[in-house]
């Protein structure tokens, strides 16, 4: 059930992607790589970044987001698109998370 509708999320996602006409190119530097918090689902407890595979996340990647209370969030990607991916929280609250906020690749998670 929860696979579906993490499906569900994905392709209205991509269908607002598509709407928008958003592109996406692969990062120069990987130990600066930054995204932005797309949506928080609440009730599947699920953060969309604008990143995916086609910028090199891969599942099991950590990235801290720092709201401006200085509020610290962590999140683990569970589910790499080509152009998204979807995150649950690991640190932090997601009730800290809104919408645009920058989220930065935690380097050391990186293998």
């Amino acid at each position: 059930m929860l696979k579906d509708k993490l499906e569900l999320l994905f392709l209205d996602l991509d269908e607002a992607r598509g709407m928008t006409r958003i592109t996406a190119s692969p990062p120069a530097n990987v130990d600066r790589l930054e995204s932005r918090v797309l949506t928080i689902n609440d009730e599947l407890g699920i953060v969309v970044l604008d990143v995916g595979q086609a910028q090199g996340i891969r599942v099991g990647t950590e990235w801290t987001v720092t709201n401006q209370g200085d509020r610290t969030t962590t999140l683990r990607i569970i589910e790499a698109r080509p152009l998204l991916c979807a995150a649950i929280v690991t640190g932090g609250s997601l009730r800290n998370l809104a919408p645009g906020a920058t989220a930065r690749l935690t380097v050391d998670t990186q293998r």
